[in-house]
């Protein structure tokens, strides 16, 4: 008992010693007691400089930024009050970090918003800006968005900070209650974690409150696709190994080129892609229909019937500005009349580069074309799990060389952008993602469409569809009518020989109870 009375407590002690946190910059999930998700305790990821968490507040030891882990908002509100301190700097909230930063300081490019708290000659500022591409020239760093001036009898050192977003690009920002900002972004950055940056030390936030909300119905959805594990020969023919890879179809319209022209012949192409990953290599295979095959322009290559490939690799950045940020062009020729370096394949213009090895083949037969690729990344290799950011843009043209910049259409898989193609590539709205998986083994499926026959009507007992990827896994059947009525079951009137029958029922039932018991007894 003195063990156990012992070991009670050093516990107890332990538990004491630890009730004040200090985190360190890389530290994992610490339980952050004022923060709230809802009902959910928030815990968080010190992703620089360090903190100090009691179950009253959460203080800076040094410029720190917390990321909360466990928790992700498309849309909604988040909530800080904070004391700023002896020494007070930039101090607030982050919100819309994209997912796959492995950064957090702004000129390595994570993308966020960053509403926050400065004096700006001597006078308490509250700011909004936003990190990465800001479409005023500034690719990195922050760029500002709105400022607020804080009257001086509404100046004290505690504050409290709340910035909402509904996933259409709208923020609106408050300060103690009263809304002090509000800005659309014209290309609304898509991350879904949030957390706190505090520049200076002794920084204190005694509540942070997310509140998620429905987005808007005006939102951009990033498109998705996913490319199975698997290996072909790059050769322009459809083998048994894309039977498994889904189909996508590049159906967003891109309505002007890139001189304001409207395109025509909305009709004359049509494009489906799908992709495999093996090693370090991605596969691609689009299947094109078209009704008259361009290829003449030689100088403004993007002019010839063409399919753009933009590609970013870390999520954080689609600007030019970004090295891990590129197009790849595909012809629908080997186009190397007029430049050796010129193949089916290439790297477009300045963003980012990419020398690693490529593969190209087309087939065409009549207004079909096959067009089958590989290609290497940058910087990382397909792993099932990861993902990259991807758009494809198809270059349709139906007129031979003649100057003018007109296409027939620009078809996207995932922007539909009116202020034309050459801006997709800067990844101007939207952009997709494309995740490695492996082929679908349909391990999870629902039943769909399930209708009961009645005496009138056929029924049909239901479509086994998979839950992971639509796929349709067994067809149903049709059910004939019934053809009459079934009668409702009718409980048969209690008379005076019923009840006599279960009377006796129950004692005989009871008499086989007893008789088991003593013989247990006996056996005994």
């Amino acid at each position: 008992m003195k063990k156990i009375i012992s070991l009670i407590l050093t516990l107890a002690m332990l538990i004491c010693a630890t009730a004040v946190l200090s985190v360190s910059a890389a530290e994992a999930d610490p339980a952050i007691p004022i923060a709230k998700s809802g009902n959910t305790t928030l815990t968080g990821i010190t992703a620089a400089g360090s903190w100090e968490i009691t179950a009253e507040a959460l203080t800076t030891k040094e410029g720190s930024i917390m990321v909360f882990s466990n928790d992700r908002m498309e849309a909604g509100k988040l909530t800080a009050t904070f004391d700023r301190g002896e020494t007070p700097n930039t101090d607030g909230i982050i919100f819309c970090l994209a997912d796959g930063s492995d950064s957090f300081w702004q000129d390595n490019g994570p993308t966020y918003y960053f509403l926050y708290i400065q004096n700006v000659d001597g006078a308490p500022q509250v700011g909004l800006v936003r990190t990465g591409s800001s479409g005023d020239g500034k690719q990195l760093g922050f760029a500002k968005k709105g400022t607020y001036t804080i009257p001086e009898d509404k100046r004290d050192n505690v504050y409290t900070l709340s910035a909402e977003w509904d996933a259409s690009g709208k923020i609106v920002c408050y300060l103690e209650g009263e809304k002090v900002i509000e800005w659309t972004d014209g290309n609304p950055l898509q991350g879904t974690r949030y957390g706190l940056r505090a520049s200076g030390v002794g920084v204190t936030y005694s509540s942070v409150v997310a509140e998620p909300g429905t987005p808007s119905p005006d939102r951009i959805i990033p498109r998705s696709a996913n490319a199975i594990s698997g290996t072909v020969t790059v050769d322009g023919v459809i083998d048994d190994a894309w039977a498994d890879a889904p189909v996508y179809t590049m159906e967003n319209e891109v309505t002007l080129d890139s001189t304001g022209d409207e395109a025509t012949r909305k009709d004359s192409s049509t494009v489906k892609f799908r992709m495999m990953y093996d090693n370090n290599k991605i596969y691609m295979l689009v299947e094109i229909t078209d009704d008259a095959w361009i290829s003449g322009y030689k100088t403004d290559d993007w002019k010839n019937d063409s399919l753009m490939i933009m590609i970013s690799e870390n999520d954080v950045d689609r600007s030019q500005g970004n090295s891990k940020s590129y197009c790849l062009c595909a012809f629908l020729e080997n186009y190397s009349a007029d430049n050796s370096s010129k193949t089916g394949l290439i790297v477009r213009s300045n963003k980012g580069t990419n020398n690693n090895p490529k593969e190209h083949a087309v087939v065409i037969d009549g207004n079909k074309a096959v067009m089958e690729l590989s290609f290497q990344l940058n910087t990382k290799t397909p792993a099932k799990g990861d993902y990259i950011v991807m758009d494809l843009q198809y270059n349709d043209q139906d007129s031979a060389p003649t100057g003018d910049n007109t296409r027939s259409i620009v078809w996207s898989w995932s922007t539909s952008d009116p202020s034309g193609p050459n801006q997709i590539q800067i990844g101007r709205k939207g952009w997709g993602y494309v995740n490695f998986a492996s082929a679908c083994q349909h391990t999870e499926t629902e039943l769909q469409n399930f209708k009961e026959a009645t005496s009138t009507e056929a029924g049909y007992t239901g479509d086994k569809v998979c839950k992971e990827c639509g796929e349709t896994v067994e067809t149903g059947s049709v059910v004939p009518a019934t053809g009459m009525e079934t009668p409702d079951p009718v409980d048969p009137p209690v008379t005076g020989d019923a009840v006599l029958t279960a009377a006796a029922l129950v004692l005989i039932a009871a008499a086989g109870v007893v008789l088991i018991a003593r013989r247990r007894k006996v056996t005994e």
